[in-house]
Parts: C-alpha cells; structure tokens; sequence
C-alpha cells in the first residue's frame, strides 16, 4: 500500500507451468536461464545443469545457497544502490524494503552469456566466489597477494571498516557506527580479506611492481606468517634482530579522511584536536 497498491498475492509456483509452455522459453539459452533462476525458488534437491561460468569451479567447495549474498534495498521496482545492514538504514536512503539475496543467484549469473567469456568468468568465479562458494580458491591469480608470505590467506579477517551512506563510501577511519554516522555516513561494514582475491584477478595487479605493493602492504593485514619478498629498502637489515610487525608505531589521529597532525597519547586527547 505504501507503494501504491492495493493487494497482495501470493504467487505460486504451479506458474512455472506456464512459463515451460511459453514460446520464450523453447529457445534453448532463455529455457536454461530459467532453469536456474526460477528453478532455485522453485525446485528441490539440486542444480545438475551445464552453465555458461560455474562459479565454484575453482573452489573446493561447494556454492552455499542459502547462505546470504547481500541485502537488496528497494523502493517499489527502483534498487537503492549501497550497502544497508538493517531495514533502517534503507529506509534512510528511502527504501521500503530490505531483501536477502541468497547465493543461488550464482546459478543465474553463471548462465549469463556475458560470463561465458572466460574473463568475465574469473572475475566472477574470484570475486562472488569468495561470498557463496565453500572451501579455498585453487585458480590462478595475476596477483597472489599471500605468494611472499610463509602463510596463507586469512579470508573471514577483518581488512577494514567501511562507511557508506547508500551507495557513496565516505572515506575515513571509523572504529564503530557512531563515528561512520557522525561523518554522514548510514553504514559501516567489515571489510573482509577474501577482498584479495578481487584485488589479485584485476588488470592493475598483474603489473610486477603494483603486485609487490598490494602484496606488501594487504598481505601485511590479510596473510599470517612473515613476508619473504624481496624489498627496495629492507628497514631490518642493518639490525641484529628482525621486524616486530605487531609493535605500535604510532597513533594516527583523524577526522574523516583528514588527518590530525600531531602526537595524541589517547582518544581524548585526539577528539580534543578535532
């Protein structure tokens, strides 16, 4: 009713019936994209079917489908773009509804044409992959973020915090909500590390020395063990003993994106500074 109706009926899936009759359908591609996106509402047991792009294929695991692939704000027909962890924060950005998308939308996305490419098809097999499938990735990487760390990648650790407001990320340090929403943001989400394999299948990383950068620097945060490259300046080794990566090297103060030059022993003090 608050977007304009008047009832509400339920659908049920005997119309998939119809849909198998229609002279849409008898054309092979749009019979298997149907199979897979209807078919995940409205059959049991699971999807056998050949696909353009089987996302897990290079998992090894399996695709978890019903495990949550994000929310869907929508108001009426129109998608809210953004990030919304609550009904709340989409009514905020002027939704009327906030929907889970479970991962057997991977079984649409996989029929698509588009994804038979076998670019587009990493992209995806890395990038919603590391959201829906079980297991570890086994593909090859332009860039294997962990490749210089005697450890592996640690996927479900925290990277970082990101405040959104819809979809325009508010760029900033933000430890919790409160902080997000002071600088108008709606939400604030973790980050995962499973990010590195997005990170490590784009065009930019495949580049030797943009791969050494994200491999020092996010392997630092995603990858355990210790870093074994090779480094420009190695700021140990004129040292007896070795790099103690977990020591404090300094508080960083900010507001936002800016940063608060000076030295702040606290949050106090740091909040007093602006």
């Amino acid at each position: 009713k608050a977007a304009g109706g008047t009832s509400l009926t339920d659908m049920k899936c005997d119309y998939m019936y119809a849909i198998g009759n229609s002279k849409e359908t008898a054309d092979p591609q749009n019979c298997a994209q149907v199979q897979s996106t209807y078919g995940a509402a409205c059959c049991d047991g699971r999807y056998t079917g050949k696909m353009a792009c089987d996302v897990c294929k290079p998992w090894t695991g399996t695709l978890q489908p019903n495990k949550t692939f994000y929310k869907r704000c929508t108001n009426g027909d129109k998608e809210i773009d953004g990030t919304y962890p609550d009904l709340a924060a989409c009514k905020a950005a002027g939704g009327m509804s906030l929907m889970d998308v479970k991962c057997t939308y991977m079984l649409a996305l996989g029929n698509m044409l588009e994804n038979a490419d076998p670019q587009s098809c990493a992209n995806v097999q890395l990038g919603y992959g590391a959201l829906c499938c079980g297991g570890h990735y086994t593909g090859k990487l332009a860039c294997d973020v962990c490749n210089p760390w005697t450890g592996t990648l640690q996927p479900n650790k925290t990277l970082s915090k990101q405040c959104k407001n819809g979809d325009k990320e508010i760029d900033g340090t933000y430890p919790d909500l409160a902080a997000c929403k002071a600088a108008g943001g709606t939400s604030l989400t973790d980050m995962k590390c499973d990010y590195m394999y997005a990170i490590g299948n784009s065009k930019e990383t495949a580049d030797p020395q943009n791969c050494a950068q994200v491999q020092s620097t996010y392997g630092a945060a995603c990858c355990d063990g210790r870093y074994t490259g090779k480094m420009a300046c190695d700021v140990c080794k004129p040292w007896t003993g070795t790099l103690q990566p977990n020591k404090t090297f300094y508080k960083r103060c900010t507001n936002g994106d800016k940063e608060i030059d000076g030295t702040y022993p606290d949050l106090a003090a740091c909040k007093a500074a602006g």
